[in-house]
Formats: structure tokens, sequence, C-alpha cells
């Protein structure tokens, strides 16, 4: 779930795969059918059992700016308030498909966006990421990270400096490790 930043329109993300929005905190829903029936659906495929949308993200500073995550289909983005979507994915590998760098089929576990919007992290499973343009394009910085390394998505994911994310120990550790590490 995710909220605009002026709290009118709340999103939800489903399994299978899908994206709705509510105008009325939560009484009516509608789809988001620019997204749900996306030309590259066909390449979005279940991933261990998991089929969902996550990892909502609406800017704060322009809430028509949302990206969003299909645990194996990619990412999202729309700059018209989900009127229209594009794949998010350039520069990302995905070892895992045919073609090392697909449009769609992104086997994605994480996206978070900088308080201030622009910036955006994920971590897939083939490296991690960062986007300093909103999501259009990528970079690679998995370079030192461990390989069960990863991103905090809440609370204090992003430290003091709102600029550097937190890295932590696996998924089993991560309740109570320290950071290992940190990635501007």
């Amino acid at each position: 779930l995710a909220w605009s930043p002026d709290g009118s329109t709340l999103y939800a993300g489903i399994d299978p795969a899908g994206l709705f929005a509510s105008d009325d905190r939560g009484a009516n829903w509608r789809d988001v059918s620019a997204l749900n029936e996306h030309a590259t659906r066909s390449a979005w495929e279940p991933s261990r059992g998991l089929f969902a949308l996550h990892s909502i993200c609406v800017d704060s500073h322009d809430p028509r700016h949302l990206v969003v995550a299909v645990s194996a289909g990619g990412v999202y983005r729309s700059v018209d308030a989900g009127a229209s979507w594009s794949p998010a994915n350039d520069g990302v590998r995905a070892e895992n498909r045919p073609d090392r760098f697909p449009v769609a089929g992104h086997n994605v576990h994480r996206v978070i966006m900088h308080p201030h919007g622009r910036r955006l992290y994920r971590q897939c499973y083939n490296g991690t990421y960062r986007s300093d343009d909103g999501g259009r394009t990528w970079v690679e910085i998995t370079g030192g990270l461990d390989a069960s390394a990863r991103v905090v998505a809440s609370g204090g994911g992003f430290l003091s400096d709102g600029d550097t994310v937190r890295v932590v120990e696996g998924p089993a550790q991560a309740a109570a490790a320290p950071a290992v590490g940190a990635k501007k």
C-alpha cells in the first residue's frame, strides 16, 4: 500500500500482479488497467509461487510520478498518475532470461525511492542498482556488497544525510544485524 503525498489516493498491489487505486480511503477501488493490461505482461511470470505487484513508490514532490515493481515482471514507471506506464529496466541484468537485458521479466525483490523523489534503489535477483533519473536508467552498484546483503526498505532505510541507503545482512539476520555497509 502507498498513499499519494496529499492523501487523496491510496494504491494497492495484489497477487497475482495487479495495481488498484482508491480515491475514497479504500471504500471503492479502480483497476489501473494501463499497467494491469500492459503490452509486456506476457513476460511477467510467477517467482517461486509469488506473482505480486509490490514496492509502490509515489514521488513526494510530483505525485504523478509513480514507480512499482512486479515480482518477476520488472519495474514500471508512470509520469501521468498511472494513465500510462513504461518498463523501467534499462541497464538491469536478468541472467535468468534468454536476453540478458530484457525490457521486462526481471525478478525484482524491492524498490525504494529517495525522500526527494528522483533517486531510486532496486534489488533484483541479479544485483543491486541505483537510478538518478526516476527509473529511466539504472547503474549497478552491487560491487562490494555481500551476496546475502539486502537493502532496507522501510523505517531507517535512508541514513541521516537522506542520500545513503542502509544495507544489512541477509533476511535471516536482518532483524538484529547492524549495517554492514552503505552505498550512495
